[in-house]
């Protein structure tokens, strides 16, 4: 269980400057997605780039309507941010969500209904799933709110524990099912939870184990797709339709965490640490509970649902290329997901601030963060080389004359394409390293071979 290793309260000098429904509000932190707790209230700050209002809606702990709305002023929505800080509010007595309102257009992509109640993306805790295979009365669709964690845990100097690739011995597992059963043995009600894999470290240690891959430990909706086989009844039990990418799974904990969601989770990763044993999470970014276009409406969609639905952008994206066209698309292309979760879940850990500290490096800090000024030239840079590679790559078919090694090779130029083009992540290229670089020196010395032939010039005209 958790030992509570909490930093002191934090507390800000802020000052009202507008008053909304009885509430002193400000202009809130636009450089800190969702909420944001202090000693003088919370900051709330949401993106769309499609959304004509956005409003905040707080709800009295689980009820279903809200007991005040507030809506953003115009001069705090800035670009595609809206962000407002709302003073007096105390953390334990209320959950939030937010509604916006913008233009309805399926054939376009835009689903913005004014109606929808929406969770907030970057939630650290989310309501309404505390046990594990239940329905709301009625067996209803989740009304999911979030609740305002205070991110305080003391992380102290912890370090990655860094050990080399090649002498990593991973052990996968999924959470609840590592220790659910009582032949795992550890103490009654934690079963299956955070508390109960951490009373597991004497034994993975004796495994030799010194690392461990959590299958997914986010958010997530059990009860999707649930049915009665055979008598017994089956649940979506991986985890990979996420509800929100960065609030724990509640019913993973062995104990109530109100405010406080993750502790259990972070004392687990402070003391696999501590024991040598590194932590890697398995996530998913492209494709959540929502599901397709038939999928329920209750996050990204109705913030975003051009920016999120990528069947529904083909087209847009296609109408671009060209050269002015790919470039732009480049340049817009920010992985919003894949950066923001891996910045999100280092803040905590303080990995980012040591690496670059506050008072150093400021090109650099401007450069690899994607809030930062030079950013998007570093992102475009990065995405250059692969375009590179891949233009390399393809003059290399020419030089094959072996079938079964051709087909391969146009098979690894397909998935790098449809990667650059529709799921843009740019990490799954990684595995196929080796194979570009072979390919790319193929290509290289082809190319040069057919400048310094006469073919060349006639095959070019």
């Amino acid at each position: 269980m958790s030992t509570g290793r909490h930093k002191q309260e934090r507390g800000v000098g802020l000052q009202p400057l507008d008053e909304i429904n009885g509430y002193q509000v400000r202009p809130g932190f636009y450089n800190r997605d969702g909420a944001t707790a202090t000693t003088r209230g919370v900051s709330f700050t949401i993106h769309s780039f499609g959304a004509t209002a956005c409003y905040l809606l707080l709800f009295q702990p689980q009820e279903k309507e809200p007991y005040v709305t507030l809506k953003y002023p115009e001069a705090y929505h800035i670009g595609n941010t809206y962000s407002m800080f709302v003073f007096g509010l105390k953390i334990e007595e209320f959950e939030y969500a937010f509604q916006l309102d913008g233009p309805y257009d399926e054939k376009k992509g835009l689903l913005f209904n004014k109606e929808n109640i929406l969770l907030d993306p970057y939630a650290r805790a989310v309501t309404g799933q505390r046990n594990w295979g239940e329905r709301p009365e009625g067996g209803a669709d989740f009304i999911y709110h979030a609740r305002v964690v205070e991110n305080n845990f003391d992380w102290g100097d912890i370090r990655p524990t860094e050990h080399p690739f090649e002498d990593l011995v991973i052990y996968e597992m999924h959470v609840r099912g590592f220790t659910k059963d009582a032949s795992s043995g550890v103490t009654p009600g934690a079963e299956g939870t955070y508390e109960g894999l951490r009373q597991k470290i004497p034994y993975l240690k004796d495994l030799g184990v010194n690392a461990v891959e959590l299958m997914p430990i986010f958010e997530f909706d059990e009860m999707e797709s649930t049915r009665v086989v055979d008598g017994e009844r089956l649940y979506n039990y991986w985890g990979y339709n996420t509800v929100c990418f960065f609030a724990p799974n509640t019913s993973y904990t062995s104990v109530v965490e109100h405010n406080h969601e993750g502790d259990e989770l972070k004392e687990l990763i402070y003391e696999l640490k501590e024991n040598g044993i590194e932590v890697i999470l398995d996530v998913v970014f492209n494709h959540t509970a929502e599901g397709n276009e038939q999928g329920p409406c209750f996050s990204f969609k109705g913030i975003d649902n051009k920016k999120t639905a990528n069947i529904k952008e083909i087209k847009k994206r296609l109408n671009q290329y060209g050269v002015n066209g790919y470039l732009q698309l480049l340049i817009d292309k920010s992985l919003i997901n894949y950066d923001d979760g891996s910045f999100a879940w280092g803040i905590e850990g303080n990995f980012y601030q040591k690496t670059i500290s506050e008072n150093k490096s400021i090109f650099l800090k401007k450069m690899y963060y994607n809030n930062g000024e030079y950013y998007k030239y570093f992102e475009s840079y990065l995405q250059s080389i692969w375009l590179l590679i891949l233009f390399m790559s393809i003059f290399s078919i020419f030089k094959i004359r072996n079938h079964e090694l051709l087909v391969i090779n146009l098979t690894i130029i397909g998935i790098t394409l449809f990667l650059l083009l529709f799921e843009a992540r740019a990490r799954y290229l990684f595995l196929y390293s080796p194979y570009y670089l072979l390919l790319f020196v193929i290509g290289t010395a082809n190319i040069y071979k057919k400048i310094d032939s006469k073919k060349f010039f006639i095959m070019a005209f």
